[in-house]
């Protein structure tokens, strides 16, 4: 999934944005008790007022919604009804100064008398099922346990 949004930051849109992006990782992370693969891309944006198509260019992420990115989110709103609202970007958006943003894929919706956890699972071709499906599963205990 890495792969993919790095390759989203040189395609002809991002081109034209101006954007020349600089990419370190992945390398291992940690937040909190959830440990995961990480990878940062730095570029400047010469035209701030174009934050906003930076971000529809990139959202959702194939670790969201797949790809190809249209026919996959048009595939979860028909059998689904909805792309997690939840899973996205989060981090601090300055479009005049420095912007620091990260594709969440692990959440928690809190309602009064129940939690719904989310994570993303990402299927590749050279995937296989019951892994991705354990990957995910281990996501989730480890979001579990600390929820207790």
């Amino acid at each position: 999934e890495r792969t993919a949004i790095s390759r989203l930051l040189y395609t002809p849109p991002a081109v034209h944005l101006g954007i020349t992006p600089e990419e370190k990782g992945p390398y291992s992370a940690r937040a909190g008790e959830v440990s995961h693969l990480k990878s940062d891309f730095f570029f400047s944006l010469p035209n701030p007022e174009k934050l906003g198509d930076v971000l529809q260019l990139l959202h959702p992420t194939p670790a969201v919604c797949g790809l190809p990115k249209e026919e996959a989110y048009h595939f979860i709103i028909e059998n689904e009804g909805t792309i997690v609202a939840l899973l996205g970007f989060i981090g601090w958006l300055d479009p005049k100064g420095k912007t620091d943003l990260y594709v969440n894929l692990r959440c928690m919706n809190i309602l009064p008398q129940t939690f719904t956890l989310y994570a993303g699972g990402g299927l590749l071709a050279a995937s296989q099922l019951e892994d991705e499906w354990q990957e995910t599963e281990d996501k989730l205990d480890t979001m579990r346990r600390i929820v207790g």
